[in-house]
């Protein structure tokens, strides 16, 4: 009876681990960041992790540490992704000045 309802649950894990990591990573590199970053990688990384989530959830142990390893990797990844995203926001032409005023 379990077996019948294997590939469902694993299409439902891999859904519930790409809205996971999205959300992790609109909460940790902010919208804004996320927003800006290619599209590209945004789906590669989301993928990527969402796969070795589901890996982690299948696999073996000689699987689960290579796996856990891989999605760390992916975590920075993004991490950088995002960092660069940040550093390379385009900038406000208002000409208006952005300083606050005490």
């Amino acid at each position: 009876m379990l077996e019948s309802f294997r590939r469902p649950l694993l299409v439902a894990l891999f859904l519930l681990a790409l809205l996971g990591f999205h959300s992790l990573w609109v909460l940790a590199g902010g919208q804004y960041h996320v927003d800006l970053i290619f599209w590209p990688w945004k789906l590669g990384l989301s993928l990527a992790a969402a796969g070795l989530v589901l890996v982690l959830g299948v696999g073996n142990r000689k699987q689960f540490w290579i796996s856990s390893l891989l999605l760390l990797g992916v975590l920075v990844v993004a991490g950088l992704v995002t960092y660069q995203a940040h550093l390379n926001e385009p900038t406000d032409e208002d000409g208006e000045n952005t300083e606050q005023l005490s």
